[in-house]
C-alpha cells in the first residue's frame, strides 16, 4: 500500500469568534470513500500543533490479461482498470473466459486472430481511438462482420443516436455505470 500525509488545514481559525462550525460530515464522508477503496484513514495530532490525516490506501494492480488467453471467449476493450474489472467478474459469472485489453490497438490485435472471441464488449472512449469507429471497422472485416458487440460507455446512448449507428448491428448499448442483471441480459442475449 501507499501512504499518503495530507496535512493542508482547512480551518485556520479555531477561536471561539467563528460565527459558524462545521458539521464533521467532510471526515465521515472521506472515511467512508476510503473504507470503500480497502484503505483506512486516520489523524495524529498534538495540543497546539494542529492535526496530520493520513490515508492509506491499497496499490492499484494493472488488470492483466486472462491466462487462458486462447481459450477466452469474449473481449473486454475498456481503459478503465475499475470498470473493467466489474465487466470481467460480471461476464465471468455468466460462465465465459474473458479477455481484457485497453486499448483499440490491442483490441485489433486480439481480433485479428483466426476464432478469436464470440463477442465484444467495448467502452466507446478510449485512449488511442473512438469505438463506433472501431465497430466500424470491424464490421468492414469478413471475419468480424457477425460479431456480438455490446457497448458499455458513458456515452452509449449518444453514441446509438449518432446517424449510422443503428448499421453497426450492436447487440445492447448500456450506460455506465452498468446494471449487471442490463449486461447479463446483453450477454444472454447474443
Amino acid at each position: 500500500s501507499t501512504l499518503f500525509p495530507y496535512t493542508t488545514l482547512f480551518r485556520s481559525d479555531s477561536s471561539d469568534t467563528r460565527q459558524r462550525g462545521g458539521t464533521g460530515l467532510g471526515l465521515v464522508i472521506a472515511k467512508e470513500i476510503v473504507d470503500r477503496h480497502g484503505g483506512r484513514l486516520w489523524f495524529e495530532s498534538e495540543p497546539g500543533a494542529g492535526a496530520c490525516f493520513f490515508v492509506d490506501l491499497p496499490m492499484h494492480e494493472p488488470i492483466s490479461v486472462d491466462t487462458r488467453d486462447s481459450d477466452a471467449t469474449v473481449l473486454i476493450c475498456e481503459d478503465d482498470p475499475d470498470a473493467a474489472r466489474i465487466l470481467r467478474d460480471a461476464v465471468g459469472r455468466d460462465g465465459l473466459s474473458v479477455r481484457v485489453v485497453g486499448t483499440v490497438r490491442e483490441a485489433v490485435d486480439a481480433l485479428s486472430r483466426p476464432n478469436s472471441f464470440q463477442a465484444l464488449i467495448l467502452d466507446l472512449i478510449l485512449p488511442d481511438g473512438d469505438g463506433l469507429a472501431f465497430i466500424r471497422q470491424i464490421r468492414s472485416e469478413d471475419r468480424n462482420r457477425s460479431l456480438p458487440v455490446i457497448v458499455v460507455s458513458a456515452r452509449a446512448q449518444s453514441g446509438r443516436v449518432e446517424p449510422g449507428s443503428r448499421a453497426l448491428d450492436v447487440v445492447g448499448w448500456l450506460d455506465q455505470p452498468v446494471g449487471l442483471n442490463r449486461l447479463h441480459l446483453a450477454v444472454l442475449g447474443w
